[in-house]
């Protein structure tokens, strides 16, 4: 069983933390690196989806409103 290294962590989560955008993009381009044309596809449809739904209660909030 490995003990952890409490410095080791420390000094990780700071070097993750000061660059944050780097990390960002770096992590995005190795989930995009790893996902297939139909996982990409997936992804879209529901975000389109989530978006439709945001957009009905949006506009149904805004006729109770008044």
């Amino acid at each position: 069983m490995e003990i952890l290294d409490v410095e080791k962590v420390i000094a990780y989560f700071e070097v993750m933390t000061k660059d944050v955008e780097n990390v960002q993009r770096e992590t995005l381009k190795m989930i995009w690196k790893k996902m297939d044309a139909s996982s990409i596809c997936r992804i879209w449809a529901s975000m389109a989806e989530l978006t439709l739904k945001a957009s009905r209660l949006m506009f149904l909030s805004s006729l109770t409103r008044t």
